[in-house]
């Protein structure tokens, strides 16, 4: 399950079907509907945390975390810690959503899944 702090437009979480799961990208409705419709079929117990794999990287556009640590320490828009392996070895333990909020307060830009 899930915490409700935190939750933003454009995470992306695993969605609990049954025995499986779908990911799902977070939006307006879906929030909307967790917090403020008690007959929605959308509840914070239905979505897990997604660990993060180079499908992820490879989805957000990047080639390997290395790239991404380092477009991370580029754009970030307070003082970093410019040790690119130190970074790779934070953002790799980080479930996928953690990784995009985190990209976002540095940033001020969405990492989103590429078209």
């Amino acid at each position: 399950m899930i915490e409700a702090k935190g939750l933003n437009v454009g995470n992306i979480y695993n969605r609990k079907h049954g025995k499986g799961h779908t990911e799902t990208i977070f939006d307006e409705e879906i929030i909307s509907a967790i917090f403020n419709d008690t007959s929605s079929e959308y509840a914070l117990n239905d979505f897990d945390t997604i660990p993060l794999t180079e499908q992820h990287i490879l989805g957000f556009g990047y080639e390997a975390i290395q790239e991404l640590a380092t477009d991370l320490i580029e754009k970030s828009k307070v003082p970093l810690i410019d040790n690119v392996a130190l970074l790779v070895d934070h953002l790799q333990t980080l479930p996928v959503h953690k990784l995009q909020n985190l990209y976002y307060e540095l940033t001020g830009e969405e990492l989103k899944k590429s078209e």
